[in-house]
């Protein structure tokens, strides 16, 4: 497969996600059940599967998913960037690869993603750094992050195929 084209393929499954998923940044404050986080929300990205009204600020609480081999649970204290959906009045965070962590390095804030630096330039174009003492990840500055996610957005709820 050529790059240009697992760029295409990458490109329209982060619109799929985007188009059946709000996007927020949030802190997560603390485990108020089994699986039942409450985070305040930093910035919410995109609003219409979970958010309906400015949210920024707000206190929220959010069946979080577990972990599973390939995907470490969210933790008390995190920040990351969540995938949510409402359904049934419950917002939920996508089951399996459903947020991005965030960390500050040299203060400034670096979403944290689980490909290398080398092969995100050379599939998407995208200019990332190493993380510290891992190659196979890489992270992204968030307002970088942030730009991306809100022109994906825009695309994916602009987008007939995904009506």
């Amino acid at each position: 497969m050529t790059q240009s084209r697992l760029h295409r393929r990458l490109i329209l499954a982060a619109r799929e996600l985007l188009h059946a998923y709000d996007v927020a940044l949030l802190h997560v404050r603390d485990l108020t059940g089994t699986q039942t986080f409450r985070a305040r929300l930093e910035r919410v990205l995109s609003r219409g599967r979970a958010f309906d009204v400015e949210s920024d600020n707000a206190e929220i609480s959010f069946v979080h998913a577990p972990g599973s081999w390939t995907d470490a649970a969210l933790r008390t204290g995190e920040r990351a960037l969540v995938l949510l959906k409402k359904i049934n009045g419950v917002i939920y965070e996508r089951y399996g690869k459903g947020h991005l962590l965030v960390e500050i390095f040299d203060s400034e804030s670096f979403v944290i993603l689980p490909i290398s630096a080398q092969k995100l330039s050379e599939v998407c174009g995208l200019s990332a750094y190493a993380y510290p003492g891992d190659a196979t990840r890489s992270i992204l500055p968030l307002r970088q992050a942030v730009e991306l996610i809100l022109t994906q957005t825009s695309a994916a709820r602009k987008s007939r195929r995904f009506a």
